[in-house]
């Protein structure tokens, strides 16, 4: 795990926190992120980027000696960008031998080879991220041109004389948007779901080609269509739907590919199945865990009542459950306001697909889980919980690894969250032929005032890093001789 305070920046064993690796930097470091296979760190400051080697046999397979790294960095620096008048604000990984950087005012996106130093610009940018496919072998920018959104994707190829790759422009075309907000991939890297900005409901879907495939659109008090391209324009099924208003807030690909979800400032999800680009449901999420019908086979946790008070001890709380149907605490999102803090602001299948988390900023206490059927739908997704906290909810994550323990036939599925107290919550769901168990916990973190704002999940699923505002951290995970409990290293900065 990585740790930085200002100019220091260090290397610890999540498991037992020891310095491994530090270095003493000659600027103040802005963000820290590891490459995609955790040989190198990208650091981030003010008008600059470098590339760190975590071992020194990899600095000397990249540093070839043409580069000029700052001395400062010892010989563990094998990349350096310095920012011209344009300057720097950002930076991503896009695979182990390449990052992008973004200059201010979106005037451009830059790729680096930083075997090679070869750099590719992408004039024009709408925003600083650089939308990568599930097996990084393509990337797609959001652009602007004479005032019209582009979508341009670009591919890594070999360049067979000097043994190298580079990357190159394979496509460009219009996203038929008026100000398109984000790309999402679909799992096979066949299709893009572009969508709007806030202010128009409409998703395009196209091919890795740039083929329109449909268009989904929705306006107020008038039904949406769904319209293959190659069909006339009223060859679109006719589905009833509440007016518009403001556009799409979070959007996702279902891993199966089946589905797209998408959820909107009014706690309204759409699921679009792939197949024939069609909307096969949607709900309002405000009012599912007071309908009766939609909460038949769903369970209610709520966290214990004054249970912080007793959390010194570090005994794990188990939530409480509660009856559903239930009314919810709400609030109404102030929607004048620019960027608006309502609706679904969180959604998130876990890695199989076929389960569904969602949050939402007019129910901020609040987090659902859906069970998701792998191709069709006859009816709503089924509720499996409504969890409720007493304070807002800050973060919340799924497990990266699916578990199966040993000798059994259960899986297990863990989604964390947490709500700026001094815990970490789980709700687990465990899977067999004979049952289907859920159970939700409170995990004390062992340092006093700690506020868990912010989490991130070990590639392997088996450590959990937390962290706070007031540059304080601690990391978790299973404890030996339980399944259910969790340990904790702890570090105060």
């Amino acid at each position: 795990m990585l740790e930085s305070l200002g100019t220091i920046l260090q290397i610890r064993v999540s498991t037992t926190l020891q310095v491994v690796r530090a270095w003493t930097l000659p600027f103040a470091v802005q963000c820290v992120r590891w490459s995609p296979d955790g040989s190198m760190i990208m650091l981030l400051g003010k008008n600059r980027i470098r590339i760190m080697a975590v071992d020194p046999r990899t600095a000397a397979h990249f540093y070839s000696g043409d580069q000029t790294i700052d001395g400062n960095m010892g010989p563990d620096a094998i990349f350096s960008v310095e920012a011209g008048a344009e300057g720097l604000i950002g930076g991503q990984w896009i695979n182990n031998a390449t990052i992008c950087g973004f200059t201010s005012d979106h005037l451009q996106a830059m790729l680096y080879d930083i075997e090679t130093g070869s750099v590719a610009v992408i004039k024009n940018t709408k925003s600083n991220k650089a939308f990568i496919s599930p097996s990084h072998s393509y990337i797609a920018f959001l652009t602007k041109q004479d005032g019209n959104d582009f979508v341009t994707i670009l591919k890594s190829c070999k360049n067979v004389h000097e043994d190298t790759s580079e990357w190159r422009v394979m496509q460009e075309f219009s996203a038929k948007t008026s100000d398109s907000s984000g790309i999402c991939w679909s799992p096979d890297e066949r299709y893009l779901a572009v969508w709007e900005g806030m202010l128009e409901y409409k998703i395009q879907i196209f091919s890795l080609f740039g083929h329109l495939q449909a268009t989904y659109a929705i306006e107020a008090d008038i039904p949406t269509t769904m319209l293959p391209s190659a069909l006339p324009t009223n060859a679109g099924s006719l589905m009833s739907h509440s007016a518009a208003g403001l556009g799409i807030r979070e959007l996702r690909w279902s891993p199966s590919g089946n589905f797209i979800v998408a959820g909107d400032y009014y706690d309204r999800i759409r699921l679009v199945e792939t197949r024939e680009w069609s909307e096969c449901i949607s709900f309002d999420l405000s009012s599912i865990a007071s309908s009766r019908a939609q909460t038949d086979s769903a369970l209610g946790w709520k966290e214990p009542s004054e249970w912080e008070s007793n959390a010194s001890d570090r005994t794990i709380q188990s939530f409480d459950p509660f009856g559903l149907p239930s009314v919810l605490p709400s609030t109404q999102g102030e929607l004048n306001r620019l960027n608006p803090k309502a609706g679904i602001s969180w959604l998130e299948f876990n890695g199989s697909g076929d389960m569904l988390a969602v949050r939402s900023d007019n129910l901020a206490n609040t987090l659902f889980v859906f069970a998701i059927p792998s191709s069709s739908f006859d009816g709503p997704p089924s509720l499996l919980a409504v969890i409720n906290l007493s304070c807002p909810i800050s973060q919340a994550l799924w497990r990266p690894s699916k578990t199966k323990s040993e000798g059994t036939e259960f899986h297990t599925d863990e989604l964390s969250f947490m709500s700026q107290t001094n815990a970490i919550h789980t709700w687990r769901r465990t899977r067999s032929e004979a049952e289907d168990l859920q159970i939700v916990e409170a995990i004390p973190i062992p340092i006093d005032a700690f506020a868990a704002k912010h989490a991130s999940f070990s590639p392997d699923g088996r450590t959990l890093t937390i962290t706070s505002d007031d540059n304080t951290f601690c990391c978790a995970m299973d404890a030996v001789q339980s399944n259910s409990h969790s340990d904790y290293s702890q570090s105060h900065l």
